[in-house]
């Protein structure tokens, strides 16, 4: 199959759910082409799945969302001329769609059409998030994009953007699309909520390639600290700050701790003066981001991971995040919150540890508490191993997407 994935940025390094869904896909020997808006950062460009697929011939890019219309309109005049007669039934279609809509009165929005020509059709065009299909639902019937469409519900499209513009704001979306994928059961109530047709939904959870984790199930050596461990990116919804102050009580009390986050994002500069203010910069490390091969190799070192999500001030959620499985997948015991569909991955006591968002002291007292029992930090990362192993290796949500590419009805 002809596979076309949407996204907002690519890579992103704190996106390793397209990557291994994309992957997966080219491994099964289907043809992948990724279209993004904006091209990722040098860091970015460091993950050896992008290498080792040759991810960046496969990508191509939007016209810039602040470019003028007379430049896109240039840019696009262009892109027919030069590339326009390897498909001229779409060229065609831009025609005749351009006229009817300056008939009558309207903006064409055509100008998206420009990384597509050029390009055969696709048999399917994924769009990662949900408010990605909007800019498209102009050029539908585009002969390149006449394919089935999908999109993936993730976190922040139907949290802080949903909360932005409205309870109405994806109805189009859902008439346009042929299947909506939200990654948890948790999402799939909200969009039925929202008018979405549940007989369109199914539940597609971002997996993981559960063989570049091998199980560790480690505990601290020769009375060495503790070591604790957050990686994400660094916005009010990880909840990092709550983990910040726990862990400052701790080392009061003299727990032999050292907690490392790593990340890069806008609250970078506010976790590092709250580090500074608790005067634990010797305890507590703030690194920036990594790379998957070395986020593997720390997780190899890490005896409690932290994942204290919340809702945002503006609405924004989690999804289910992937460094909650990827830890657990190693064998670490994960302490995370009752929050969005983290309770569908971390069953409470029995595949990690479940608090309240913005609770401190519970998160204080739960770090105490596996600290305190090595029988209970291996039994929760045996359990969260298998939990893994069970109902997140992306071989099987990847064969899932398969099938749903084929039959989406």
């Amino acid at each position: 199959m002809r596979i076309a994935v949407v996204v907002f940025q690519f890579p992103k390094v704190s996106e390793t759910f397209v990557l291994n869904q994309i992957c997966g896909l080219i491994q099964a020997g289907h043809q992948v082409e990724i279209y993004a808006y904006k091209k990722g950062s040098g860091a970015d460009l460091s993950q050896n799945a992008v290498t080792g697929f040759k991810l960046e011939e496969r990508t191509f890019y939007f016209p810039r969302q602040n470019t003028k219309s007379y430049q896109k309109a240039l840019a696009l005049l262009f892109t027919i001329i030069t590339r326009g007669y390897k498909t001229p039934m779409a060229v065609l279609w831009l025609i005749r769609y351009s006229l009817s809509q300056i008939i009558r009165g309207q903006k064409p929005g055509i100008y998206n059409c420009d990384a597509f020509i050029g390009q055969r059709p696709y048999d399917v065009v994924h769009f990662q998030f949900g408010n990605l299909v909007q800019d498209m639902i102009g050029i539908r019937k585009f002969p390149i994009l006449n394919g089935k469409w999908l999109v993936s519900f993730r976190g922040y499209d139907i949290t802080r953007y949903l909360k932005e513009r409205g309870r109405k704001v994806f109805n189009e979306t859902f008439q346009a699309v042929d299947r909506v994928l939200p990654v948890s059961d948790n999402f799939k109530s909200r969009l039925i909520d929202l008018g979405c047709d549940e007989e369109k939904i199914t539940v597609l959870r971002s997996g993981i390639d559960i063989n570049r984790f091998k199980f560790r199930n480690a505990l601290p050596q020769n009375n060495n600290p503790v070591q604790l461990l957050s990686y994400c990116r660094l916005v009010q919804k990880k909840g990092l700050e709550y983990a910040v102050r726990a862990v400052a009580r701790l080392v009061e009390e003299g727990l032999p701790i050292v907690y490392t986050i790593i990340g890069s994002g806008p609250l970078r500069e506010e976790i590092g003066e709250l580090i500074i203010k608790h005067g634990k910069e010797k305890h507590i490390l703030l690194l920036e981001d990594m790379n998957q091969d070395l986020i593997i190799e720390k997780l190899s070192e890490t005896h409690i991971f932290l994942c204290p999500s919340v809702t945002a001030d503006n609405g924004d959620e989690e999804g289910i995040p992937n460094s909650l499985k990827e830890a657990m997948a190693v064998g670490v015991p994960v302490i995370a919150t009752y929050h969005s569909g983290i309770p569908e991955l971390v069953e409470n006591d029995i595949s990690g540890c479940l608090i309240n968002e913005r609770d401190e002291l519970a998160l204080a007292e739960k770090i105490k508490e596996l600290m305190g029992s090595s029988q209970k930090q291996l039994q929760l990362g045996r359990c969260g191993r298998q939990k893994i192993e069970q109902e997140y290796n992306i071989e099987k949500w990847n064969a899932e997407l398969l099938k749903l590419y084929r039959n989406h009805h």
